[in-house]
């Protein structure tokens, strides 16, 4: 009976130990992860994307096209800007995508020589083929990354051409890991069933309780103006802000 029991318990924790931990996805160095579309331009013709990998890399492309099975001729083939910064050990990559036709449905596939990232965007309505919109808003998800893993969720069920979101992201401006965790669970959620990423914006309001931003270029990405891990305004010369600010991208 005692062998029996103890047994039991030997088993229930092995069980214990190999059960997956939300967040905790394991990456190649060179894997493309962490990705996020967002608008510099107009949304109906344009979209940005921007993500990262582990290492430099020698070249970093992404394909796109209007059809997943499109002849090869069809897809357009686009190289990434690449760069990193002091406070991270990221490599961020990112392309906008231009003349595109409005209210279309794109498949993009950012290269990989074994796991290249395979996804959807939608541009968004224009004159001709105007609809309504579908979007959400939010912010402060920094603490509770189990409400926050619930509330993406939430989020992406209800097929949102696009979500904005309004700053306080994570506790601490330059904790890396934190940033890390929230874009690998945006990157693992906020994708709908049929494989297409839901685009994220800044707030188009004045902030509630931060000061404006007024240094962030309102051109720039949401990879390169709050540069993946820094919530902090950076100066018109590229250097840091001492105050924390809000966390603002797109245009």
């Amino acid at each position: 009976m005692r062998k029996n029991f103890i047994t039991g318990i030997l088993l229930l924790a092995i069980l214990v130990l190999n059960l997956p931990v939300f967040g905790q996805l394991t990456y190649t160095e060179s894997q493309p992860r962490q990705v996020v579309l967002t608008w510099q331009n107009d949304p109906s013709t344009s979209m940005t994307i921007t993500w990262r990998t582990d290492i430099r890399g020698d070249k970093h492309t992404l394909r796109f096209a209007e059809m997943p099975d499109a002849k090869p001729r069809k897809w357009k083939n686009l190289e990434a800007e690449t760069f990193t910064f002091d406070e991270t050990s990221a490599w961020l990559h990112t392309v906008e995508l231009k003349n595109l036709e409005p209210g279309q449905k794109y498949y993009v596939e950012i290269d990989h020589p074994q796991l290249p990232d395979k996804f959807a965007f939608q541009t968004m309505p224009g004159e001709n083929n105007r609809r309504e919109l579908v979007f959400l808003a939010g912010g402060d998800s920094r603490t509770r990354r189990d409400v926050r893993r619930e509330m993406n969720e939430l989020a992406a069920s209800h097929n949102p051409d696009f979500v904005i979101f309004d700053g306080d992201f994570i506790n601490t401006a330059l904790d890396e890991q934190q940033w890390d965790d929230w874009f690998d669970d945006w990157h693992e959620q906020m994708i709908t069933p049929d494989g297409r990423r839901i685009p994220v914006i800044r707030h188009p309001f004045p902030p509630r309780h931060h000061e404006p931003i007024e240094s962030v270029d309102s051109t720039t990405s949401i990879g390169s103006s709050a540069i993946w891990l820094s919530a902090i305004a950076r100066g018109r010369e590229g250097r840091p802000r001492e105050r924390e600010r809000e966390f603002c991208a797109g245009a």
